[in-house]
């Protein structure tokens, strides 16, 4: 899997499943978001299935802790508002950014 702007507007449990989850094997890359001054992450995410799992059909009941939970909310709504241009600057825009970076 490679998922584009998870940091900013952000897939918090996105990146919480696949970096929790043993099933994959996941890196974060850091790049820079064009012609905008600021970083934006990458993620590349490898299935590798256990087999012990894969042939027991177990999934993991484990659930994401609520303040990326909470997080994902925040980014949605910000995604949402973004969709009318200028809606979100871009100190909004930084702010989040750092809030999802220092909760991940």
């Amino acid at each position: 899997l490679v998922a584009d702007n998870v940091l900013k507007p952000g897939a918090p449990i996105f990146l919480w499943h696949v970096f929790v989850d043993p099933s994959y094997k996941s890196s974060v890359i850091r790049v820079s978001e064009f012609a905008v001054p600021s970083e934006d992450w990458m993620a590349v995410a490898i299935f590798q299935p256990i087999p012990s799992r894969s042939q027991s059909h177990e999934t993991s009941s484990e659930e994401p802790p609520i303040k990326l939970v909470e997080l994902s909310k925040e980014a949605d709504r910000l995604r949402d508002r973004a969709s009318t241009p200028g809606a979100v600057t871009f100190a909004e825009w930084a702010a989040f950014s750092q809030r999802m970076s220092a909760s991940l």
